[in-house]
């Protein structure tokens, strides 16, 4: 993908088996980049009908980076992370939302922070439901680290479905750039 600033961003795509036309979801890459856990949050979405993209958001300083869940790869995503601008994040997410157009795919939920996102959705009459889980560390639905909590991910999860099946309306066949049904990965 070619990002506003003439940066070319890579990726992680997943998109159902079947052929056809599905809603887009951008996916956010956690602290520890495109890791096997995002991607895995990618599949997962692509098998409930959704095709689903992690932007590598470091890709200016280090392109697609997976570091390990631990100190030290905490330590170096911290790094990557201050080396981001907010107008990087921005346009990397809107050259995201631009590539899944491109391919045919209706919504993507907009970034920004969880009250303004709130704010944003009740002054535009949209039905939203921001959700806490009280006792979850960040992370929580990560099954890969010690922050994993089962149930809140189970609830996570179920609510994600269900939004995405209410929101998101499949439109029909899409085929990949050179006219073929599109398949996963």
């Amino acid at each position: 993908m070619t990002v506003a600033d003439g940066s070319r961003m890579g990726g992680f795509l997943a998109r159902p088996a079947d052929p056809g036309r599905f809603p887009g979801v951008v996916v956010a890459m956690e602290l520890f980049g495109v890791s096997a856990h995002v991607r895995d949050v990618c599949e997962r979405l692509a098998v409930d009908g959704h095709v689903a993209l992690a932007p590598d958001l470091y890709h200016r300083d280090a392109s697609m980076v997976e570091l390990p869940h631990d100190a030290a790869g905490r330590e170096r995503g911290f790094e990557l992370l201050h080396r981001m601008t907010r107008d990087h994040a921005v346009d990397d997410v809107r050259a995201a939302v631009g590539h899944l157009r491109t391919r045919g795919c209706a919504r993507v939920v907009p970034p920004g922070h969880r009250r303004a996102i709130a704010d944003a959705l009740g002054a535009a009459a949209v039905r939203h439901e921001i959700v806490e889980y009280p006792g979850a560390g960040h992370g929580f639905l990560c099954d890969r680290r010690d922050t994993f909590d089962a149930a809140a991910a189970g609830d996570a999860w179920r609510r994600v479905r269900e939004l995405l099946a209410a929101e998101l309306v499949e439109q029909g066949p899409a085929h990949s750039p050179d006219g073929g049904p599109e398949r996963s990965r």
